[in-house]
């Protein structure tokens, strides 16, 4: 009996009467307003354009651009490209000048044009450049070397390139040079192709992947025993890593040598749709049931049940405020990274916490200027309060496990973040 009265425990002790009818509504209350919180952060953390709200052209959104100017150009399967402004939408067809209706890529070269690669349902394609007043179609007769094109990408000396069903271009600017399985690719088919930070290109083939590096030629028919030969996206990140997208998961590359991750690791399906990186070097893989983010350490997968329009996820692009759009089945979804209040708080970074679930140290960095941190526990008590100028870090070793909900305000907002105490 002594034995049992001498323990402690973390329960907070019964209170009665007034006392105790106080303690229990205010824990009411104080649950309520997370549950709040929780329903407001989610509607400021995402946003959702469709045919209904607003002036997208079709729902089913296969392509993301970002021109010189912020407009954010979604690309549709059958109904052209809309270009929205943040207020107004503009919508260009075949009618407009695009060879056609059907777009598979978009991508901005280095003088603010934008190109628009186009394959339809039944292997017809196009190649339409815009320069912001008009529309030229670039066809095999200007040299190029397929019409069917399915990936456009820059080089470091401003070369764009274009990866096609028939092989690969690199345009100068006023001429092209072309690519075939004659001069070093394992195909002429190229579904995916990307430039990395050492200016090398990489090209996933119907036969595997390739690259090229000035003028040398390095071909991976298999990669650990094993063919991929069904890669659909390729990005590098900001330290060297190269990712490839395929429909059994994630294949990287860092400095020769091969890994994968799959559903296993935290990624939320493993039929991989598109790759993006955020300035913080954030990973953003969209799939067929969600997208996931990976930030090298840990996992969050997002889907519709938390704001998206839809868990089919076609293409990301990343804005220069750090924003992610998303072109999904149904519409594009629009996500803040934050959840910034009645005000916006207009810095270009996001605040990050990691690693998150937390075991000891939480990190918090990005913050703005002046910050006040409070964490709290999921009945308002709150455990711990510093203040931080763009950095803090908050020992969390002797707190319960469970889910704590972290404030951070300055003069500017007021944001939250959930964290995962284990």
């Amino acid at each position: 009996m002594n034995e049992i009265n001498n323990k402690t425990t973390n329960q907070a002790p019964l209170l009665s009467g007034e006392a105790g009818v106080r303690s229990f509504k205010m824990r009411i209350y104080t649950v309520t307003i997370f549950l709040f919180i929780s329903t407001i952060a989610n509607s400021q953390l995402w946003k959702t354009y469709d045919v209904f709200n607003s002036g997208l052209i079709n729902e089913y959104v296969t392509a993301i651009g970002v021109d010189n100017q912020g407009n954010k150009w979604f690309g549709t399967n059958n109904a052209g490209v809309s270009k929205f402004d943040g207020t107004n939408w503009t919508t260009y067809t075949n009618l407009n000048g695009l060879a056609s209706s059907y777009i598979r890529t978009i991508a901005k070269d280095t003088n603010g044009n934008m190109w628009f690669g186009m394959i339809d349902n039944i292997g017809n394609g196009g190649l339409t450049k815009y320069d912001g007043t008009n529309f030229a179609n670039i066809t095999t007769a200007n040299g190029l070397i397929d019409k069917r094109v399915i990936s456009i990408c820059n080089d470091k000396q401003g070369n764009v390139w274009f990866a096609t069903m028939g092989g690969v271009s690199c345009y100068n600017g006023s001429v092209f040079t072309n690519y075939t399985s004659a001069n070093g690719l394992l195909s002429d088919i190229v579904y995916a192709m990307c430039v990395d930070n050492q200016n090398t290109k990489w090209f996933g083939t119907a036969n595997g992947i390739c690259k090229l590096h000035d003028t040398t030629w390095t071909t991976y028919p298999l990669i650990n025993g094993n063919t991929y030969n069904n890669i659909n996206t390729i990005a590098a990140d900001h330290q060297g890593k190269v990712w490839f997208g395929y429909s059994d998961g994630l294949l990287i590359y860092n400095a020769g040598n091969w890994s994968t991750k799959d559903t296993n690791d935290g990624l939320t399906n493993n039929y991989v749709n598109a790759i993006a990186v955020d300035s913080l070097n954030n990973k953003w893989i969209a799939t067929m049931s969600g997208v996931s983010e990976y930030n090298d350490v840990s996992w969050k997968n997002y889907a519709y049940v938390d704001g998206m329009a839809d868990d089919f996820v076609k293409s990301i692009c990343v804005d220069k405020n750090n924003i992610i759009w998303f072109g999904t089945w149904s519409g594009v979804s629009k996500y803040n990274g934050k959840y910034l209040g009645v005000d916006e708080y207009t810095e270009t970074t996001t605040i990050n916490c990691y690693p998150n679930p937390v075991k000891d140290i939480l990190t918090v960095n990005n913050l703005p200027k002046d910050a006040s941190l409070t964490l709290l526990s999921m009945n308002g008590e709150t455990v711990y309060n510093i203040h931080a100028d763009r950095f803090a870090r908050i020992d969390v070793c002797k707190l319960s496990k469970g889910l704590y909900i972290l404030e951070i305000t300055s003069p500017k907002a007021i944001a939250y973040k959930k964290i995962i105490v284990e």
